[in-house]
This record gives structure tokens, sequence and C-alpha cells, in this order.
């Protein structure tokens, strides 16, 4: 009964590779895939941002031409698998290891699905931890109201 299922249900991979050859050649721009493994990290708990090589530093400034500044880098290896780096800032009291695994099991399984081609590795690099998104937005609000303060003296001094 199993074995009968499964030949039910063939692999959309061996399908979508099997009709490929009969009627053309799909292929997929590296930038593209970069952009869904961005894309997808972000919908990970934990992940604050995802960062270029070196951002918010001056070596980030002068990088190659060759190094991604969006935080992903996608070659496609030997075996014509996806080998796939992420740069990360993860939110500061996350288990970070944690994280790391959900992202690399969740851009395997995305990428893989959609694009019908494997994924050979993700390599997750946490390159920074930040207070939640939420914390910083708050923060920014404080000056604003500081800000005002001074304008209400300005008032009271200009009354006498």
């Amino acid at each position: 009964m199993n074995e009968s299922n499964s030949e039910e249900t063939p692999s959309v991979g061996v399908d979508i590779n099997d009709e490929q050859g009969k009627l053309g050649e799909i292929q997929i721009a590296l930038p593209v895939v970069e952009n869904m493994v961005r894309m997808i990290t972000l919908e990970v708990d934990g992940v604050v941002d995802v960062m270029g090589a070196g951002a918010g530093s001056i070596s980030g400034i002068f990088s190659s031409k060759g190094e991604s500044r969006t935080g992903v880098k996608v070659i496609e290896d030997e075996a014509g698998a996806y080998a796939i780096e992420v740069r990360v800032s993860l939110e500061f009291g996350v288990e970070l290891a944690s994280v790391a695994y959900n992202i690399q099991d969740l851009v395997i399984n995305k990428i893989s699905k959609m694009t019908s081609k494997g994924v050979s590795k993700v390599d997750v690099y946490i390159d920074r931890v930040e207070k939640e998104k939420g914390k910083a937005e708050e923060t920014a609000a404080e000056p604003e109201e500081v800000e005002t303060e001074p304008n209400e003296v300005k008032e009271e001094n200009q009354g006498e």
C-alpha cells in the first residue's frame, strides 16, 4: 500500500526536471535566490536584520565588489546545488544557536521547494546582537520629548 502511494505522488522536482528538457531551459538568477533567502531569513523569530559583511564598519564600506552587501551570498556548487551564506543580526536574549539552526532549516526547505534545486549548505554568521525592534523605537521617541521641553521654557521666558 505504501508503494502505491509513492507511485501516485511522484516528487515535484523529478517532474519539473523531466519536463524542463522538453520545454526549454529555466534559469533562476543568483541575485533572485539571494533575495529569496533574505526574505526567508527575516521570517525567523529572533532575526532583527540580514546585513552585509562588515556592515557598520569601515571595512564594510571598502569591501570588494565580489562580496555581498545584502548579507546573503549564493553560489552553485559542482553538483548544481546552492551553497548559501547568510549574515544576520539577532535579537538580544534569544538562543543564538537555536535561531541559526532555524534559519538553516527554513532556508533549505523553502529554497529547495521554490526552486526545485538542492541546497548543499547554509552557513549562518551572527554579526551583531541587538535589542528587539520595539525597544529601539521607544528609545527613539524619548529625544523628541526632551526637545519639546526647551521650547516650552523659551516661551515662558519670552512672556516675562
